[in-house]
């Protein structure tokens, strides 16, 4: 009786253990439904381009382009966002002709906060010196080559830099399904929806 009873006790903590590590691998539901947002690539008179080294989430100790989620109280569009965004964050004033939309991302479940849409622009109108650091995390300037030796998001490197190196081709949407942790599915969109293997 003991013995069934030891047998019973080790069975259910095995249970128990497989079921926590079962949940450990599997993804977390995202916990908002969608985000919209805008990158601003901007560049001082060296070519040289303006990172952010983030300090809040979800790309908190990363470096990206600036840019920011749109005001839906207002009914802000990309572009207003990406003046606004500009202004609030670098103190660089420059008129929407100074804005070049080249391409959008569209991620699901990226990084287990939600789904995101992306709106990237170009800005023409050159930085002539760094700007301060603030809130939302340190600047630097960096060569084209130099960022891919930088700590920045994932999919970055096969999402947002592949598009911004082609951004005189004309206007680019791809979409990234990042359910599956590690191996976003990822795919252009208006044409033939070709599938773009992962960066190894």
């Amino acid at each position: 009786m003991q013995l069934d009873k030891i047998q019973l006790d080790f069975s259910i903590a095995s249970y128990a253990l497989d079921a926590k590590i079962a949940l450990k691998l599997k993804p977390t539901p995202p916990t908002n439904s969608f985000r919209i947002s805008t990158l601003v690539f901007v560049r001082d008179e060296k070519g040289r381009l303006l990172l952010l080294k983030r300090t809040n989430p979800p790309n908190s100790g990363k470096w990206s382009p600036i840019g920011g989620k749109l005001d839906f109280d207002s009914g802000e569009s990309p572009y207003e966002c990406a003046m606004r965004e500009t202004l609030e964050e670098i103190n660089l004033e420059a008129d929407e002709s100074d804005f070049r939309l080249f391409g959008y991302v569209s991620e699901k479940s990226y990084d287990n906060t939600g789904h995101w849409l992306m709106f990237l622009f170009d800005c023409t109108r050159p930085m002539s010196s760094l700007p301060p650091n603030g809130p939302e995390g340190s600047f630097g300037f960096f060569y084209r080559e130099e960022i891919e030796h930088l700590e920045i998001p994932g999919t970055d490197h096969q999402l947002i830099w592949p598009l911004y190196d082609k951004r005189s081709e004309g206007f680019t949407a791809i979409r990234a399904d990042c359910s599956e942790l590690g191996q976003p599915t990822i795919c252009t969109e208006g044409g033939a929806g070709r599938k773009i293997r992962p960066r190894e």
